[in-house]
């Protein structure tokens, strides 16, 4: 990733982002991509086949992109990870990562398995962006 000076980005992100001040420092940056990227092309002899899907996998429910469209189906095929776990015992009471990992899913999953147990008067789970915290 590339970016103008100044710009921060989340943490996770850190270590890919690139920062440049002119177009010089840019493309410091992008040749090395830009000639692997290059060869890459030329060496190429044949285009590859788009391949056709077996129907089987077509079939295959994976559920939706995103978590909060299906808070009803999501304990149809959600993976209990040590994360999970650990957090549902309060072990863990923090998850960071990139967008799909699963983090709105843990929380949704670790609330409907509080609310069961009625000694849990008030739980509350939320998403937060970490940018606000550290810059």
């Amino acid at each position: 990733m590339l970016a103008h000076n100044p710009y921060r980005t989340c943490v996770d992100f850190d270590e890919l982002l690139k920062i440049h001040r002119t177009a010089e420092e840019a493309m410091f940056h992008v040749a090395p991509w830009l000639n692997t990227t290059k060869i890459r092309y030329h060496q190429r002899s044949v285009p590859t086949p788009i391949s056709r899907t077996p129907n089987f996998l077509r079939a295959i429910d994976m559920g939706e992109y995103v978590a909060e469209y299906e808070e009803d189906r999501l304990e149809n095929y959600f993976v209990e990870t040590a994360e999970y776990l650990q957090a549902l015992q309060g072990n863990q009471t923090l998850f960071v990562g990139r967008k799909g990992t699963g983090k709105t899913a843990n929380l949704i999953r670790i609330e409907t398995e509080l609310h069961k147990d009625r000694r849990n008067s008030r739980i509350e789970t939320r998403l937060v962006d970490l940018n606000d915290w550290l810059f």
